[in-house]
């Protein structure tokens, strides 16, 4: 596995939509003022890596959204580390909210507190972890920040940076030397790099290289905005190849034993694409869209595939890049399956709040990832949380689809109050908004598909829909229904 681009990063993860269309229907089940405890809020999905799971923290609150997604292990002891870590960046966001001035203006632009990774599988049992925190307070207060971790998952211990290099070389003096060179190589960099920065973070001492995350054949070095250079830098990354490094190496990170495990551990896999007939249109029938947003999930996403194979369904689904590269194999089935796919950016932050680059890089890493998995990238784009401007649909590239049905189910985790937000509302031509994240939610699919099918309705995917009749979707538009 090759190292990610990482966005904001994850998981993220899995992320809830916070606008909602149409007219209340009756409920049944719990008073729609129910809100999930704190233990609902929080979801642990497996991953495809050993002894690692993603645990997932999602609130969506009229002044803030919140969303966090970290590993947690199988050997606890590894676990009080990072936990810990959030759980301090999330108290230390929640006093800033508390302490909001004026809570009306910030409803119309909620902070944001974002957590996510990506991860490095550098052996059978040594990973790295690149965190990205993204915190939004009002105005210009936009942050992005990294933390980095190395786990021996075998040894039960996080890895430092005289774990990784022989402590009787001089080592400090090697990266002191290289990270200075190869940051004034890079030309993207010329030009926001300041000297002194530079100078003092790069400095011979030990605490100047504890943010490293190791790959099969490299070490890098992560630095964040304002650590070297301009704010126009961003966040800055210096790869030193292991094998220029394998004279201060400790043994068990020499290249050639690296590689020597790479190879143990390669699959040959072999892409074989279903070939699928388009649903063609039938005019004497009612149809809908049915939607899923912030998967692949391993069990919920493969649960409403099940159901929607049950009753010769189709539909679209909105994947987050970050989820993508832990689940392949799900994607492959949707597409298989004859599902749609679209982006949904990779770690599901409000892009209205970011500079193009910014936005670009969400966007292309989510484009690049289903496209290294599929062979080709979305064609559609969902805007996490439904939030667009100008800047974003331009950037795109794809139309835009938001909804005309929102079953609130990152709100109402319960299966009868989910099925009566959509089925009363439900239109022919409309496109209906779900998150295939939520157990109770791949229930709820299950009636609303059965209920759907019995009053006549064809399930389709949004282009299916939108094409229908003769419609030919555009890169500058945004779609609510048909």
């Amino acid at each position: 596995m090759n190292v990610k681009k990482a966005g904001w990063f994850l998981i993220l993860s899995c992320f809830l939509m916070l606008v909602g269309c149409g007219k209340q229907g009756e409920k049944s089940g719990p008073s729609i003022t129910e809100k999930p405890t704190d233990q609902e809020l929080m979801e642990v999905a497996e991953s495809t890596y050993e002894g690692i799971h993603i645990l997932t923290e999602v609130e969506d609150e009229k002044l803030y959204h919140l969303a966090l997604s970290y590993p947690i292990f199988d050997k606890e002891n590894l676990n009080q580390e990072i936990t810990s870590f959030v759980d301090e960046r999330k108290e230390e966001f929640l006093e800033i909210v508390a302490d909001i001035p004026n809570p009306e203006f910030v409803e119309q632009h909620p902070y944001m507190f974002n957590v996510q990774f990506t991860i490095e599988q550098v052996s059978d049992s040594i990973y790295s972890f690149l965190f990205t925190i993204g915190t939004y307070t009002g105005g210009a207060n936009a942050m992005e920040q990294t933390k980095t971790y190395v786990v021996d998952i075998d040894n039960g211990k996080y890895l430092q940076i005289d774990d990784v290099f022989d402590v009787n070389t001089d080592y400090l003096y090697f990266l002191s030397k290289e990270i200075k060179s190869r940051l004034y190589e890079q030309e993207e960099y010329h030009d926001f790099l300041f000297e002194d920065m530079i100078d003092e973070e790069t400095a011979p001492v030990k605490e100047n290289f504890e943010k490293f995350i190791l790959t099969k054949d490299s070490i890098q070095f992560v630095y964040d905005k304002y650590e070297v250079g301009a704010g126009a830098l961003g966040i800055a990354k210096v790869t030193i190849p292991l094998q220029d490094a394998a004279a201060y190496l400790n043994e068990q990170f020499q290249p050639e034993l690296i590689n020597e495990m790479e190879e143990n551990e390669k699959e040959v896999e072999q892409k074989e694409e279903a070939e699928q007939t388009p649903i063609q249109p039938d005019p004497n029938k009612k149809q809908v869209a049915l939607t899923f947003d912030d998967g692949p999930h391993q069990k919920y996403t493969v649960q409403i595939l099940n159901t929607l194979q049950k009753y010769d369904a189709r539909a679209t689904f909105f994947v987050l890049g970050s989820r993508v590269e832990f689940y392949p194999d799900v994607l492959k089935r949707i597409k298989e399956e004859g599902h749609e796919i679209g982006n949904h950016s990779w770690n599901h932050p409000d892009l209205t709040i970011f500079e193009s680059e910014q936005v670009q890089n969400e966007l292309r890493s989510t484009s690049d990832a289903v496209a290294s998995v599929l062979g080709e990238a979305p064609t559609l784009f969902r805007p996490p949380y439904g939030s667009y401007n100008e800047l974003v649909k331009e950037l795109s590239g794809v139309p835009t689809i938001l909804w005309s049905v929102d079953s609130l189910d990152w709100k109402y985790r319960h299966v009868d109050t989910v099925v009566q937000e959509v089925l009363p509302n439900v239109h022919d031509g409309a496109i209906i908004l779900l998150h295939d994240i939520h157990e109770t939610t791949a229930d709820a699919v299950e009636v609303i598909v059965r209920e759907l099918k019995e009053q006549g309705y064809e399930m389709v995917t949004v282009s299916e829909l939108l094409q229908g009749n003769g419609l030919e979707l555009q890169s500058n538009e945004v779609y609510y229904s048909r």
